[in-house]
């Protein structure tokens, strides 16, 4: 028997083409299998991310608008604490003002009798220095409370009152009048007395005037 190679092989040829070709087939299930599968796990990957990243900026936007509120509460706090102090300044500014436009009004005149009046007097004497060094204290323990501008004239004023009860105390109350002087000396006693009625005549009421419209700027400002 004589074998047929011609069919052999076409057979086998065949064959080879049905297996290359399922082969490809497979292969190419295979691939489409594998690019589905990659592509549901880069969807679940992207599912996964943007809900975690939606949950985080969720989280956010709560830690957010808690600190806020608790920011906002604590701005209202601190405005409230703010508006009593401030209420408090003015009510202590206030009677302050009340205080020292007394004091104004009333020391020049308490100088004023001692000196043109009753020089002579120690009482009258004793009562311008508490009144005059009452004055200076009231300023200095509060100047906190009060414009710098308006600090130099108070300065100014209570300055003023002092020197005039200090030198005519040296040089007339305290002077014994049995004491033998020299003309420079009983000079300079004249000088002392004539500046300081002149200035209680001009400079004090001048700058009482100043004082007394500073006070009334600071009372409206403060009562605003």
């Amino acid at each position: 028997m004589v074998f047929d190679w011609q069919h052999f092989f076409e057979s086998l040829g065949g064959q080879v083409v049905f297996l290359a070709a399922l082969a490809y087939l497979l292969k190419t299930l295979v691939s489409r299998r594998i690019e589905r599968e990659t592509e549901a796990f880069k969807t679940k990957l992207q599912s996964d991310a943007t809900f975690q990243i939606e949950a985080f900026k969720a989280k956010l936007q709560a830690e957010a608008s808690i600190e806020i509120e608790r920011l906002k509460s604590g701005l209202q706090i601190a405005a409230l604490e703010h508006q009593i102090r401030f209420s408090k300044l003015h009510e202590q500014r206030a009677a302050l003002i009340s205080q020292l436009s007394k004091e104004i009004a009333e020391v020049p005149a308490v100088v004023a009798d001692y000196v043109i009046h009753n020089v002579k007097d120690n009482e009258s004497l004793g009562r311008a220095i508490n009144r005059s060094v009452g004055l200076y204290s009231l300023i200095q323990t509060n100047r906190v409370l009060l414009p710098p501008a308006l600090c130099v004239l108070l300065d100014e004023f209570s300055n003023k009152l002092t020197k005039i009860v200090t030198f005519v105390a040296v040089y007339w109350t305290r002077f014994p009048e049995n004491e033998h002087v020299g003309p420079e000396y009983l000079a300079q006693r004249d000088k002392v007395m004539l500046d300081s009625a002149s200035a209680l005549e001009n400079e004090i009421p001048e700058l009482k005037q100043k004082l007394e419209g500073e006070l009334r700027t600071l009372l409206a400002g403060a009562s605003e």
